[in-house]
């Protein structure tokens, strides 16, 4: 079928090389989507003519344009710049000279429903940025997808199994939705996006999917936060009207539970008998309890083991040295007031390195966790986490293990020695630690360091040395300017100088620390025991 004049003028754009200088007159399309930015993509808005394309992406954020546009408004327009990102091709400039012949022109009737297009992903170009609607059974889970984005495999009606199809939606909308493998979504209709040979079906609104099913609610989790109270965590956010607050719908062996109420979004806490402490627990959630999609609970997930209530360790983060070689890097950490680190979990940048398990631990004890424990070069005795005391495993014998710290093994490679935010957390997410490290005075900081930055600042973790934080956090100078030097001057052994705290102080900010000498399984100098 012939092209009409408007679908010509979209299509000479697209088979324009990239480039500035340009002049390609667009002319009497429809806008059919306008897309906010998300992570480092750009704003901008998509343009079609006929159903079946073609379509072009105009990198150009319509709130700067002189000439307000809508979605459904027949525009003409030149593009004086093309470009190519991800294989799609796109207009990354155009004339602030936007003409509107019409509005409310039918967005409808360019709408392709492509749940028997079996070419969706080997013709992508034939697709690409055209608009589209589909009904998704989302098949893996969702990972990383460019910044501020995540995406997972889904199928068609035409396509049941194929890496190359995948949803791809920002991360705040995957949170509003809670979705997760095995959910069934209706893409309301929205331009396909791409990245290379990956046909990438898009939402940047949580109206333009709606959730038709997904997996019933699962049991993850459960934590003594009292010796009368324990936290149960769900998979997905509750409908708080099918929790009986008697505490009905959960059993305890061995404990009464004599209450429930929401604790936040997909979290009940229980009000139980007194705990024994150290005892093994389950607690088995009913059917009828629900969550936003009327899911009842999992039959084969709906229970979960806790231990009785041990009052938790208070530990603060003692010596770091990231610069080992072999990236057998080492992290200290201090205990100021002994308990159980059941559920503890160790953090650099938003990294987890280590959740400990089944760990009780006196006052002044040291617990040194190793870094890519899972290397023969870091750990070759294959040493495991020591539990019962310091010298469960003995050196001589694991040779990497120090007599007077409780060894644990992170499987996590070695960390960088350029900047980090080391951060210890409770079972329950409280902050009890953290520490903000840096290479240099100024410079650029990873997005996972001041990522991590923030979430110690939020808890009140770290300040500059006055006390006060930047306004706007700690970012690239400001981080650097207020860590603790120097990550890449400590030594290359074990053996060498580390970055460790100089005094039982924890004043949360980088007068604390100092670089000398190493002394893994020992009270730095200037500490005393608690």
């Amino acid at each position: 079928t012939d092209m009409t004049p408007a679908s010509l003028s979209i299509l000479a754009a697209l088979e324009t090389p990239d480039g500035t200088g340009l002049s390609l007159l667009v002319e009497d399309v429809v806008v059919t989507y306008i897309r906010p930015g998300f992570g480092t993509d750009l704003p901008g808005f998509f343009v079609q003519a006929e159903q079946t394309g073609p379509a072009l992406f105009v990198a150009v954020d319509p709130s700067t344009l002189s000439t307000a546009i809508l979605v459904g408004d027949m525009i003409t327009f030149t593009v004086e710049a093309m470009g190519t990102a991800g294989g799609l091709r796109f207009a990354a400039e155009i004339t602030d000279d936007v003409s509107v012949a019409s509005h409310n022109n039918s967005v409808a009737a360019l709408l392709q429903n492509v749940n028997n297009a079996a070419d969706l992903v080997s013709a992508l170009d034939d697709y690409t940025s055209e608009l589209v609607a589909a009904d998704l059974t989302i098949t893996s889970d969702f990972t990383g997808a460019g910044s501020g984005h995540m995406a997972a495999q889904v199928a068609t009606t035409a396509i049941p199994s194929d890496t190359n199809l995948k949803l791809r939606l920002p991360t705040s909308i995957l949170n509003t939705l809670e979705l997760e493998q095995g959910c069934v979504v209706a893409l309301a209709g929205t331009p396909l996006w791409r990245y290379l040979s990956t046909a990438q079906l898009s939402a940047w609104d949580v109206d333009d999917l709606s959730v038709t099913s997904c997996p019933d609610l699962r049991v993850v989790s459960a934590t003594a936060a009292s010796d009368t109270t324990v936290i149960v965590t769900f998979s997905r956010s509750l409908n708080s009207s099918t929790l009986n607050l008697s505490g009905a719908q959960f059993t305890i062996s061995g404990l009464s539970v004599t209450g429930a109420a929401i604790s936040g979004a997909n979290e009940v806490t229980l009000t139980t008998s007194t705990q024994v402490g150290g005892t093994a627990y389950t607690v088995v959630a009913a059917g009828n309890l629900q969550d936003i999609y009327t899911n009842g609970i999992d039959p084969a997930a709906n229970s979960a083991s806790f231990s009785g209530f041990i009052t938790p360790a208070v530990v603060l983060v003692n010596e770091v040295n990231f610069n080992i070689g072999s990236g057998c890097d080492l992290i200290e950490l201090r205990v100021i007031s002994g308990g159980s680190m059941d559920g503890f979990k160790l953090y650099n940048r938003t990294d987890l390195l280590v959740t400990f398990t089944g760990l009780n631990v006196p006052t002044n004890a040291l617990i040194l966790v190793h870094i890519n424990g899972g290397s023969a070069t870091c750990n070759p005795q294959s040493a495991t986490n020591e539990v019962s005391g310091p010298a469960e495993q003995p050196n001589p014998g694991v040779t990497t293990n120090i007599n007077t710290a409780y060894d644990w093994y992170s499987t996590i490679s070695g960390q960088s020695a350029t900047d980090g935010a080391v951060a210890i957390y409770t079972n329950l997410d409280v902050l009890l630690d953290g520490v903000l490290l840096t290479e240099e005075l100024t410079g650029t900081a990873a997005a996972g360091s001041e990522t991590g930055a923030a979430n110690i600042v939020a808890a009140g973790g770290w300040t500059n040395l006055d006390g006060s934080v930047p306004v706007g956090g700690y970012i690239d100078d400001l981080f650097s300017a207020n860590a603790v030097m120097d990550l890449n001057g400590t030594g290359t052994t074990a053996a060498g100088t580390s970055i460790q705290r100089t005094s039982n102080a924890d004043n949360n900010h980088q007068g604390d620390w100092a670089v000398v000498a190493s002394s893994w399984g020992l009270i730095n100098a200037g500490q005393t025991d608690f």
